[in-house]
């Protein structure tokens, strides 16, 4: 049987070039791949190795060949190009970033889309600190994440922000996974994704939250500031009808205590309606819980009697107006679980976690209202969830707040006996960390 009578038709102008260059002898080697077809009619790839033999002058030429069936390397190699180009189309049009980094940070690969998000070129940061650009307020908890990913945990996820080229700065959620064994990554795999724009929602819902917390405060808040123009009234009255210099001194000084208070009360008021973006800082987690207890005590009904007992300091990294919403949020659901008055319980304490070695500034509210069901108690931090009825609560409230301590990596422990009360206990991690004792 001659080639052609066992070779793909298709391949035999190929198979016929190689003899001519063989017999040219330009070379007397060559290797090509050719697809063949069996006895049975499958067909085979076979890598073909051709030699021409040398002969008498005038004698027919020969040559040998070797044929190594490569069918089995060829599909594999044909799926994994596929594969692979598969790969590169999903990584190249997904709207998230994907970045590998080495050991020591440095970026080895990054996506393309990285250009619509931050604006470089994959080629621009080859090679540079993964963590350049990083907001400074940020740093310590992405290279946290990357100590912990380096060395203990199989993946981390986390939240930062980083400067884009323009000089604006962009909100990332990160998932960070090790993959140092794996011989074609060695490395971290790091799986980014814009977010900015629904932190922006986060933002007017928190505001939103707020204003609606306000409006709950603002009941009692009038009544209070009533019983204070009263007092300015009624002096500015003897003032007026019964001046006397020994008493004047007096009454004017009543005059300045009241308008203090009211100042003081507005101020805190005005702080905690302020629109302003989330920023964390160094701050006394039981001096702000303080400030919102004297809110408190000039807003909720008398009959509801308030207790406090508050350790200082207790320094966490903190943002100051999501703490106060927090902490207000709660206290407002427990005054209207107190609709017959109750005492409200505020505490303020060092907690030492001896499993994960670490100290905590834990902060209790306690009331004696009415409890939470434990089929409530399973849905309460759920957006949009309310037993209130219409018009009373957009059921965001308990959601903010689960959000807010996320974001400020603590922990809600709730507990709960209908008809005897209910302990919030919320768990901030200490920034600078104490003993036990």
């Amino acid at each position: 049987m001659s080639a052609a009578d066992i070779s793909d038709p298709d391949d035999m102008k190929a198979n016929l070039r190689a003899y001519d260059v063989l017999l040219s002898d330009e070379i007397d080697y060559t290797i090509l791949n050719k697809r063949y077809i069996t006895k049975d009619g499958r067909k085979i790839v076979a890598e073909l190795h051709l030699r021409a033999l040398k002969t008498a002058s005038g004698d027919t030429p020969l040559f040998m060949r070797q044929l190594i069936d490569i069918t089995d390397y060829q599909h594999a190699k044909e799926k994994l190009e596929e594969s692979e180009r598969r790969f590169r189309l999903l990584i190249q049009n997904s709207s998230d970033i994907t970045a590998v980094v080495n050991q020591h940070g440095k970026i080895t690969y990054i996506s393309p889309t990285i250009e619509a998000a931050l604006g470089y070129k994959p080629e621009q940061v080859i090679g540079r600190d993964v963590f350049l650009g990083i907001h400074p307020k940020d740093m310590a908890v992405c290279r946290e994440a990357f100590e912990k990913v380096l060395n203990e945990e199989q993946r981390v996820q986390f939240e930062c922000c980083r400067r884009h080229r323009d000089g604006s700065w962009r909100y990332f959620e990160v998932m960070m996974n090790r993959q140092l064994d794996e011989p074609t990554i060695r490395g971290i795999v790091l799986n980014i994704r814009d977010i900015t724009e629904r932190k922006q929602i986060q933002q007017q819902l928190l505001q939103s939250q707020k204003m609606e917390a306000i409006g709950a405060l603002a009941g009692g808040m009038a009544h209070d500031f009533n019983n204070i123009m009263t007092s300015v009234l009624v002096a500015a009255q003897l003032l007026k009808a019964k001046p006397d210099p020994d008493k004047n001194i007096n009454r004017i000084e009543k005059i300045e205590r009241a308008v203090q208070r009211g100042k003081g009360i507005v101020e805190k008021l005005l702080f905690f309606a302020r629109n302003k973006k989330s920023e964390m800082t160094l701050l006394d987690c039981s001096a702000v819980f303080e400030q919102v207890i004297d809110i408190i005590e000039h807003s909720f009904p008398k009959q509801i009697q308030i207790e406090k007992h508050l350790i200082k300091p207790l320094n966490i990294l903190g943002d100051v107006d999501h703490l106060y919403q927090v902490f207000l949020n709660i206290a407002i659901n427990a005054r209207d679980a107190m609709t017959d008055g109750g005492t409200l319980s505020f505490q303020a304490e060092h907690f030492y976690d001896s499993s994960k070695k670490q100290s905590f500034a834990v902060v209790h509210i306690t009331d004696t209202g009415t409890g939470i069901p434990d089929e409530v108690k399973e849905r309460m931090f759920e957006p949009f969830f309310t037993t209130k009825e219409v018009g009373k609560g957009t059921g965001l409230g308990l959601a903010i707040v689960h959000g807010i301590m996320k974001e400020h990596r603590g922990a809600i422990q709730v507990e709960s006996k209908v008809g005897k009360g209910t302990r919030f206990s919320l768990y901030f991690p200490l920034a600078l960390q104490e003993s036990r004792d």
